[in-house]
């Protein structure tokens, strides 16, 4: 408020002096502290630009190599934490299985070594049927069989998840649907079923088993190349009934180490699988 004799109080010493008012902030300052007061400005505008400078520094940064991003740092501490998670549990597992399969493995051997006494016998008596080879044939290929595939032992999968699934959401106005309400853009990997995966698992180390090491002790007829038709893997017992065409396209497309290649026999037309070549 101005004196009667005109004068204003400076804002700074809060004396009665002549006084000019700042257009930005509104407020009165004698001749002494209005150069002070825009001295403090240009300071102040000077922080900004340092500030300024520092932001298009992380920019330029972020624009350069997208890793720097501060979120990417969020994501990679629910990597870690989700491998230790699994980790941690996986191994928890390991431990129970190999004292299931130790057990599993000793029964396996009683079985193997009783085989093996008749058959060291057979050839010490020189006794000889088609009917004990048949016998012998069958029970090394159910051994193989419960060794690859115990039926006492199986992999369950609980329906919540171990990890805790997270997602990218955009909610910026460049998503606004055209009633003007903001919408979420969801950006996550797609749900892989898990039984699927139990049921590659067990058919990859079957037809490993099958193609690698039994093809011909197993009666099944290679073609040219190493190939042997599907339909003629299926009907194998330790495929059929309980596995299909279907299955087999699926674990041979999803197979990560690539051990399977299909193809299509141009003179029959059936499909036909091998295992890839060891590298």
């Amino acid at each position: 408020m101005a004196a009667a004799n005109g004068r204003i109080r400076c804002f700074t010493c809060n004396k009665e002096k002549a006084t000019s008012k700042c257009a930005g902030c509104l407020k009165d300052f004698c001749y002494n502290h209005l150069g002070d007061h825009r001295q403090q400005l240009a300071i102040h505008l000077d922080e900004i630009e340092v500030q300024r400078d520092l932001f298009r520094q992380t920019l330029t940064e972020q624009a350069t190599d997208p890793q720097t991003h501060p979120l990417i740092e969020e994501i990679e501490q629910w990597k870690n934490d989700s491998i230790d998670k699994i980790h941690k549990t996986a191994e928890e597992l390991k431990q129970i299985l190999f004292e299931h399969t130790s057990r599993h493995t000793h029964q396996l051997e009683g079985k193997l070594n009783t085989l093996t006494n008749q058959i060291r016998e057979c050839r010490e008596e020189n006794d000889i049927m088609e009917t004990d080879l048949s016998r012998w044939q069958n029970e090394l290929t159910e051994l193989n069989e419960q060794l690859i595939k115990p039926q006492n032992i199986t992999i369950q999968y609980d329906s919540t998840p171990l990890v805790t699934n997270i997602h990218i959401a955009d909610t910026s106005s460049l998503n606004n649907s055209n009633d003007g309400k903001t919408t979420a853009r969801i950006v996550q990997k797609p749900y892989v079923n898990q039984e699927n995966q139990a049921v590659n698992f067990h058919l990859s180390k079957a037809l490993s088993w099958l193609l690698r090491h039994a093809v011909t002790q197993e009666g099944i007829q290679y073609q040219y190349d190493g190939y042997v038709f599907v339909e003629d893997v299926l009907r194998h017992s330790t495929f059929s009934n309980k596995y299909t065409i279907q299955d087999i396209r699926q674990c041979v497309e999803t197979n990560e180490k690539q051990r399977f290649v299909l193809k299509t026999d141009q003179r029959t037309g059936k499909e036909m699988i091998r295992a890839q070549p060891r590298q």
